[in-house]
């Protein structure tokens, strides 16, 4: 056995993460910590995930029913409770039981989503070919290998053959010599911006067909935007399904900003967008984004955004994009603050390890226990240290 350290140290270390800045622990933007996570921005981050995530399983036709989604790692429910919008029922696993205990705290969704504590290395607790989509993102990598491989063995197992298996894992560390500056974030009230178009969007386009919309991008603050060439500020767009505002495509266009725009000033920026491939009504959506920090968006700063009609010609009947997902109401609620549901501040615990399994290890174990990947990307969700990736997977070669 390679592993460094057993599950025991590694629930004693995010149990005292739990205790002591549980959202920072899940979502390190580094302005965050300390407690300094409003729930709602929090919660809001993982709706824009999974929005995102819907719209790239739609694209593969995955899964073809949604009854039961696993969120693995699943802290205090940031990506499990926007999953209840698509799926009949969603469990959430965790290491921590503080962590459960607060996402019990949090849950909107009543029986609809439950969460288990779980510290061993498997997940008997549920049968083979039981879930339609098993998600996991920004965990394995605090798991050592050879218990992350035993979890991706266990996903596989789980998962319908023609539902889907999506996980985030880091590959390998970066050449020293590719080292960089760190992102730095800006005070949170920075974040607030005002998008202008300074002439009429397109609102029917081809197919594929790209499109350049100037901008005039305002900051609404009261401070400068001042970042670095790690995290510089961009002007970004995404295409949502118009039925229902999912993320058919994340992360389309992108320009930047220049740097150092002073409170109240402004810029003017040609935003160039591509249509998806599929025809269909959307919804194009404008925001400024942080890299490698945050979109805008988060933060409750107002997005452009405007509906398209995609098609062949200005005859023909417009299809929807494959498996159109329908997204559930979101329960109105008031989340309370982590103040609220925590005793004071505990002692600073120790930093959590990051690990890695080579790619090429990760796509053998996936072959060798039946399974297809139909889609890898690259993610920087581990930090500019290290190469990352996001896999797709059917749990059946034949499907």
């Amino acid at each position: 056995m390679d592993d460094p350290y057993n599950l025991h140290e590694l629930k004693s270390v995010w149990e005292k993460h739990a205790r002591h800045d549980p959202l920072w622990a899940i979502l390190s933007y580094p302005q965050q910590k300390g407690r300094k996570w409003q729930m709602a921005h929090f919660f809001r981050t993982g709706e824009m995930e999974i929005d995102c995530l819907v719209g790239q399983m739609t694209k593969l036709r995955k899964p073809a029913e949604r009854v039961r989604a696993l969120d693995f790692g699943c802290g205090v429910g940031r990506l499990s409770q926007p999953l209840c919008r698509y799926f009949r029922e969603v469990i959430g696993v965790d290491i921590s039981p503080t962590m459960i205990s607060l996402a019990n705290a949090l849950n909107q969704y009543g029986e609809q989503c439950r969460y288990i504590q779980n510290d061993r290395d498997n997940l008997s607790m549920l049968p083979d070919d039981s879930i339609d989509l098993v998600y996991s993102n920004i965990v394995l990598q605090h798991i050592p290998p050879y218990t992350a491989k035993e979890y991706i063995r266990e996903f596989l197992r789980i998962a319908k053959a023609d539902g889907i298996v999506i996980f985030q894992l880091p590959s390998h560390r970066k050449p020293v010599s590719n080292a960089t500056e760190k992102p730095q974030a800006m005070p949170v009230e920075a974040y607030q911006a005002r998008i202008l178009a300074l002439s009429e969007p397109s609102r029917r386009i081809l197919p594929g067909q790209s499109a350049t919309i100037p901008l005039r991008i305002i900051n609404d603050t009261p401070l400068s935007w001042r970042t670095n060439a790690v995290s510089p500020l961009r002007c970004g767009n995404h295409w949502l399904n118009a039925d229902n505002d999912v993320s058919v495509i994340f992360d389309d266009g992108r320009v930047d900003i220049p740097d150092g725009l002073e409170a109240g000033q402004s810029c003017i920026v040609d935003l160039t967008v591509t249509a998806p491939e599929a025809p269909g009504e959307y919804i194009c959506e404008i925001d400024v984004v942080h890299e490698l920090i945050s979109w805008f968006k988060v933060y409750g700063s107002p997005t452009l955004h405007f509906p398209v009609t995609v098609s062949v010609t200005d005859s023909v009947t417009l299809g929807k994009p494959a498996i159109p997902y329908k997204k559930k109401k979101q329960p109105d609620t008031t989340f309370p603050e982590i103040e609220q549901l925590l005793p004071e501040t505990t002692e600073e615990p120790p930093p959590y390890s990051v690990f890695g399994i080579p790619k090429k290890e990760v796509s053998e174990l996936i072959r060798r226990q039946g399974g297809h990947i139909l889609h890898i990307e690259t993610d920087g969700r581990t930090g500019i240290d290290w190469v990352a990736y996001l896999y797709f997977v059917s749990p059946s070669l034949s499907r």
